[in-house]
């Protein structure tokens, strides 16, 4: 008889979980209904159900999705949705529309947003793998996915981005926690007026930060090409064998400057043409076999001709020389060229090809440094 009675309140129990999943998609289709025009997007959890008065389960509903709908209606793009977490060890039950409360508070701070929503690891993954973003914002609680974990996904990564936890009632202790774990600051939901300043505070720091780093990086980058340059001019300047040295030499440039094709060209004693005699990235059969021209009829010749560095951003509009075949057979499409110097007559060039167009900065321009 006890199994019997036991199994009659486990399929109401059931029967009450279906109504309520009912209900919830019953009131959906209502309020779409109302205004067919709007194109919101409903997610409601599997698996949702609560026990208790169903006439009051059912006003709680009511309100709370009416309420979301009516916030929203200004937002093309609205997303309202229902499910179910644990909070504290608690279950419980949620609706949000956040998002757009957040994005609207952006605007009126003076932010002009290009966002994209994600909901799960994968999708977050799949985003910040498609394009540049300025600033993570993440709810603490959500149905696929948590702020910590996608925190730490970011920082799996590598990108140095703000990070941003907005959430409603939780502890500090797990504030503390998450602010610990790397975030770099926490908001309470109902609070959004912070956002904006806090948005621009943590932009600001998130410069600073780019900026340091480009110059040790930099400075780093300006020490090694300067080295590197010195070594091979002190070295053509003894008259000492140095095709070791300059195979080491042109791996570790091609490398800092992060091009394809780094070479030494020889100056030959006719003082009409170079020979490319040692490099990295070149096809196989081109190392101390490939001669070009002086003068105006390439690139290394040009940088003797008029003794400067010579830097090109895109091969196709040059115009004042002409191109090696070298150069074009190898698909370069930007590049740079410094004299290296000699004891009566320069030993030759260095030169560092891309495929890639590019504007060289300051620091690959400190190569000039090192060339007398």
């Amino acid at each position: 008889m006890f199994q019997q009675k036991l199994q009659k309140f486990a399929n109401e129990l059931e029967q009450r979980v279906i109504e309520r999943t009912r209900e919830l998609n019953a009131k959906k289709d209502e309020l779409q209904k109302t205004q067919p025009e709007r194109r919101v997007e409903f997610v409601i959890a599997e698996g949702v159900y609560a026990v208790g008065d169903t006439q009051m389960l059912r006003i709680v509903l009511d309100n709370l999705f009416s309420n979301a709908w009516k916030f929203t209606w200004k937002h093309p793009d609205a997303r309202i949705e229902f499910g179910v977490t644990q909070v504290e060890g608690k279950t419980a039950y949620f609706v949000k529309d956040d998002a757009v409360l957040l994005l609207r508070e952006l605007r009126r701070g003076g932010y002009d947003t290009s966002h994209e929503r994600v909901d799960t690891p994968e999708a977050m993954s799949e985003a910040l793998a498609g394009r540049e973003w300025d600033i993570v914002i993440s709810d603490y609680v959500m149905p696929r996915f948590s702020g910590l974990s996608a925190l730490k996904l970011l920082q799996e990564t590598g990108i140095d981005l703000p990070f941003i936890i907005v959430s409603g009632k939780i502890g500090e202790d797990i504030a503390v926690d998450a602010m610990k774990a790397g975030a770099h600051d926490y908001l309470m939901k109902g609070k959004f007026t912070k956002l904006a300043p806090t948005i621009e505070r943590e932009l600001h720091d998130a410069q600073v930060r780019r900026e340091k780093r480009k110059a040790e990086a930099a400075l780093r980058a300006r020490e090694i090409q300067q080295t590197m340059i010195a070594q091979i001019s002190n070295q053509a300047l003894a008259g000492e064998d140095i095709p070791a040295l300059m195979r080491r030499a042109t791996s570790r440039i091609a490398a800092t400057l992060n091009v394809e094709y780094c070479g030494i060209f020889e100056l030959l004693p006719t003082g009409k043409s170079l020979v490319l005699l040692e490099g990295a990235g070149w096809k196989e059969g081109y190392l101390g076999d490939t001669i070009i021209m002086a003068g105006k009829e390439s690139q290394a010749g040009y940088t003797l001709l008029i003794d400067e560095l010579v830097i090109v951003e895109d091969y196709d509009k040059e115009q004042r020389f002409t191109p090696s075949s070298l150069i074009l057979e190898h698909g370069a499409v930007s590049g740079l060229c410094v004299k290296i110097g000699g004891k009566d007559t320069p030993f030759g060039v260095l030169s560092a090809h891309t495929s890639r167009k590019r504007k060289f900065n300051e620091y690959d321009i400190s190569l000039t440094h090192s060339r007398e």
